[in-house]
C-alpha cells in the first residue's frame, strides 16, 4: 500500500486562478460571460474543461479576489508556454453574454483573444506543482460600438507563476487638469521595460502590460492604486486622468503624467506613490 501511495503522489500538477482588472468606464457594473475552461500550449496542447460552462461576473474579481479555474490538475509532462481562457459560444437567449451599466444592459460578443504567455514545466518524476494566475485586463479588452449599442471583448490576458510575481501599490496625490478627475478617469498604466513612452492600447508603439483604476478609500478619502501578479522585472509606470476614455479598439490619445521607472521583485510588495 505504501508503494502504491508513493507512485500516485508522483504527478506533475498545476492550479489555475483568474483575476481581472477594472474596465475603463466607471458606470459598468457587471460583465457576464460563460467560461468553459482553458487551453494550454507548448510541447503539446492540453485542454481542461468544466463539466458545464460557468456563468461568471468578471467585475467580481477586480479587487484581489480570485476565480478558481482548476485545482491541482494533473498535466502531461513537458514545457508549457501559453494559456488561453475558453469562453462558451453556445449561450442561449436566457444566458447571453452582457455588459450591465448604470444606464442599461448591452449585448456582449466575446472574440478570440491572444493566449497569455506563461512558462512552466511539468515533471511527474519530481512531482512538480505550479500555481498559475491569469489576469484579464478589462480596460484593454472591452470595446463599445455606440452605433449598435453593443460591446466586444477580445480578452487581453496576462499570465504568470504566482511565485514569480510581485505587487505594486501606492497613494495617488497628483492633480488632474481641469475637466478631468481621479474619481472619474484616474488610472495607472504599467509598461514592460524602463524609460518607455506611455501610450494607450491602440496597436501602435508600446502597449500597456497591465492597467488598474485609481480607487478612493471611503474611510480615509485617500486615493490609491494596486497592481497584482506582475512578473519580476523592470517597468515604466504612468498615471492618466483620462482612463475612462480607454477603448480597446481605437486610439484614444490619453494624456499621461507622473511617469517613473520601477522594479518589481517576486513575492514582494513595492510601494511607488504618484504625487503632484
Amino acid at each position: 500500500m505504501m508503494v502504491v501511495a508513493a507512485l500516485v503522489g508522483c504527478e506533475g500538477t498545476a492550479t489555475f486562478d483568474m483575476a481581472t482588472n477594472a474596465p475603463g468606464d466607471p458606470v459598468i457594473l457587471r460583465v457576464l460571460v460563460d467560461l468553459e475552461g482553458i487551453e494550454l500550449t507548448g510541447d503539446r496542447t492540453q485542454t481542461l474543461l468544466f463539466d458545464d460552462p460557468v456563468r461568471v461576473n468578471l467585475i467580481e474579481y477586480v479587487d484581489g479576489n480570485l476565480f478558481r479555474l482548476f485545482t491541482d490538475e494533473t498535466l502531461s509532462d513537458g514545457r508549457y508556454t501559453s494559456v488561453r481562457l475558453l469562453f462558451s459560444s453556445d449561450a442561449d437567449d436566457d444566458n447571453e453574454d452582457v455588459v450591465v451599466r448604470a444606464d442599461g444592459e448591452f449585448p456582449l460578443t466575446v472574440a478570440a483573444g491572444v493566449a497569455a504567455e506563461v512558462d512552466f514545466t511539468v515533471d511527474k518524476d519530481d512531482a512538480s506543482r505550479d500555481d498559475i494566475v491569469l489576469t484579464l485586463d478589462l480596460r484593454q479588452s472591452l470595446s463599445f460600438d455606440a452605433r449598435d449599442d453593443e460591446y466586444t471583448l477580445p480578452p487581453l490576458v496576462r499570465g504568470a507563476r504566482v511565485e514569480d510575481t510581485g505587487r505594486l501599490t501606492g497613494l495617488v496625490t497628483a492633480s488632474c487638469r481641469v475637466g478631468t478627475s481621479l474619481a472619474q478617469g484616474g488610472a495607472v498604466y504599467l509598461f514592460a521595460g524602463e524609460d518607455q513612452t506611455p501610450d494607450d492600447r491602440d496597436g501602435i508603439g508600446v502597449e500597456p502590460y497591465l492597467t488598474t483604476a485609481v480607487v478612493r478609500d471611503g474611510a480615509t478619502g485617500s486615493a490609491a492604486y494596486s497592481l497584482r501578479y506582475i512578473p519580476e522585472g523592470d517597468y515604466t509606470i504612468a498615471l492618466t486622468c483620462d482612463g475612462d476614455e480607454e477603448d480597446a479598439a481605437r486610439n484614444d490619445s490619453l494624456r499621461f503624467q507622473n511617469v517613473a521607472n520601477v522594479r518589481v521583485r517576486a513575492e514582494q510588495t513595492v510601494t511607488r506613490n504618484l504625487g503632484g
